[in-house]
């Protein structure tokens, strides 16, 4: 299957979670090996330096065992507010640039919401 399009990304952090990041695609294995010569070329899909407006945060719940109030999911929802990204892929992956706590990330949950067409 390809997506064909995006409408919403939601990205369900522990408390180690990135606020800079990509999300980026790739069509197909196979289409990069013919169109690049085995060059594999990620598209950007979202970049939190330039498309913060389509993210909002939401906070709950709270760390077991962590003295000070630490939430225990941070969920950041990507809405591209009608502007769906007609980017076909096969691929998606998250590229973390940095940390918010600045010792390592982790990530309960990354739901993808949009249009499947099959090959």
């Amino acid at each position: 299957s390809v997506v064909q399009s995006i409408s919403k990304i939601v990205l369900d952090w522990e408390a180690a979670y990135a606020r800079d990041y990509r999300i980026e695609v790739l069509l197909s294995m196979e289409e990069e090996k013919l169109n690049n010569n085995n060059k594999t070329t990620w598209i950007p899909l979202f970049d939190s330096h330039v498309d913060s407006e389509y993210r909002t945060t939401t906070e709950s719940g709270q760390s077991p065992g962590v003295k000070t109030k630490t939430p225990l999911h941070i969920v950041h929802t990507i809405d591209f507010n009608n502007n769906n990204r007609q980017q076909p892929f096969q691929y998606l992956r998250l590229y973390i640039r940095k940390s918010a706590m600045g010792w390592g990330v982790s990530l309960w949950q990354l739901d993808v919401y949009g249009i499947m067409m099959e090959e």
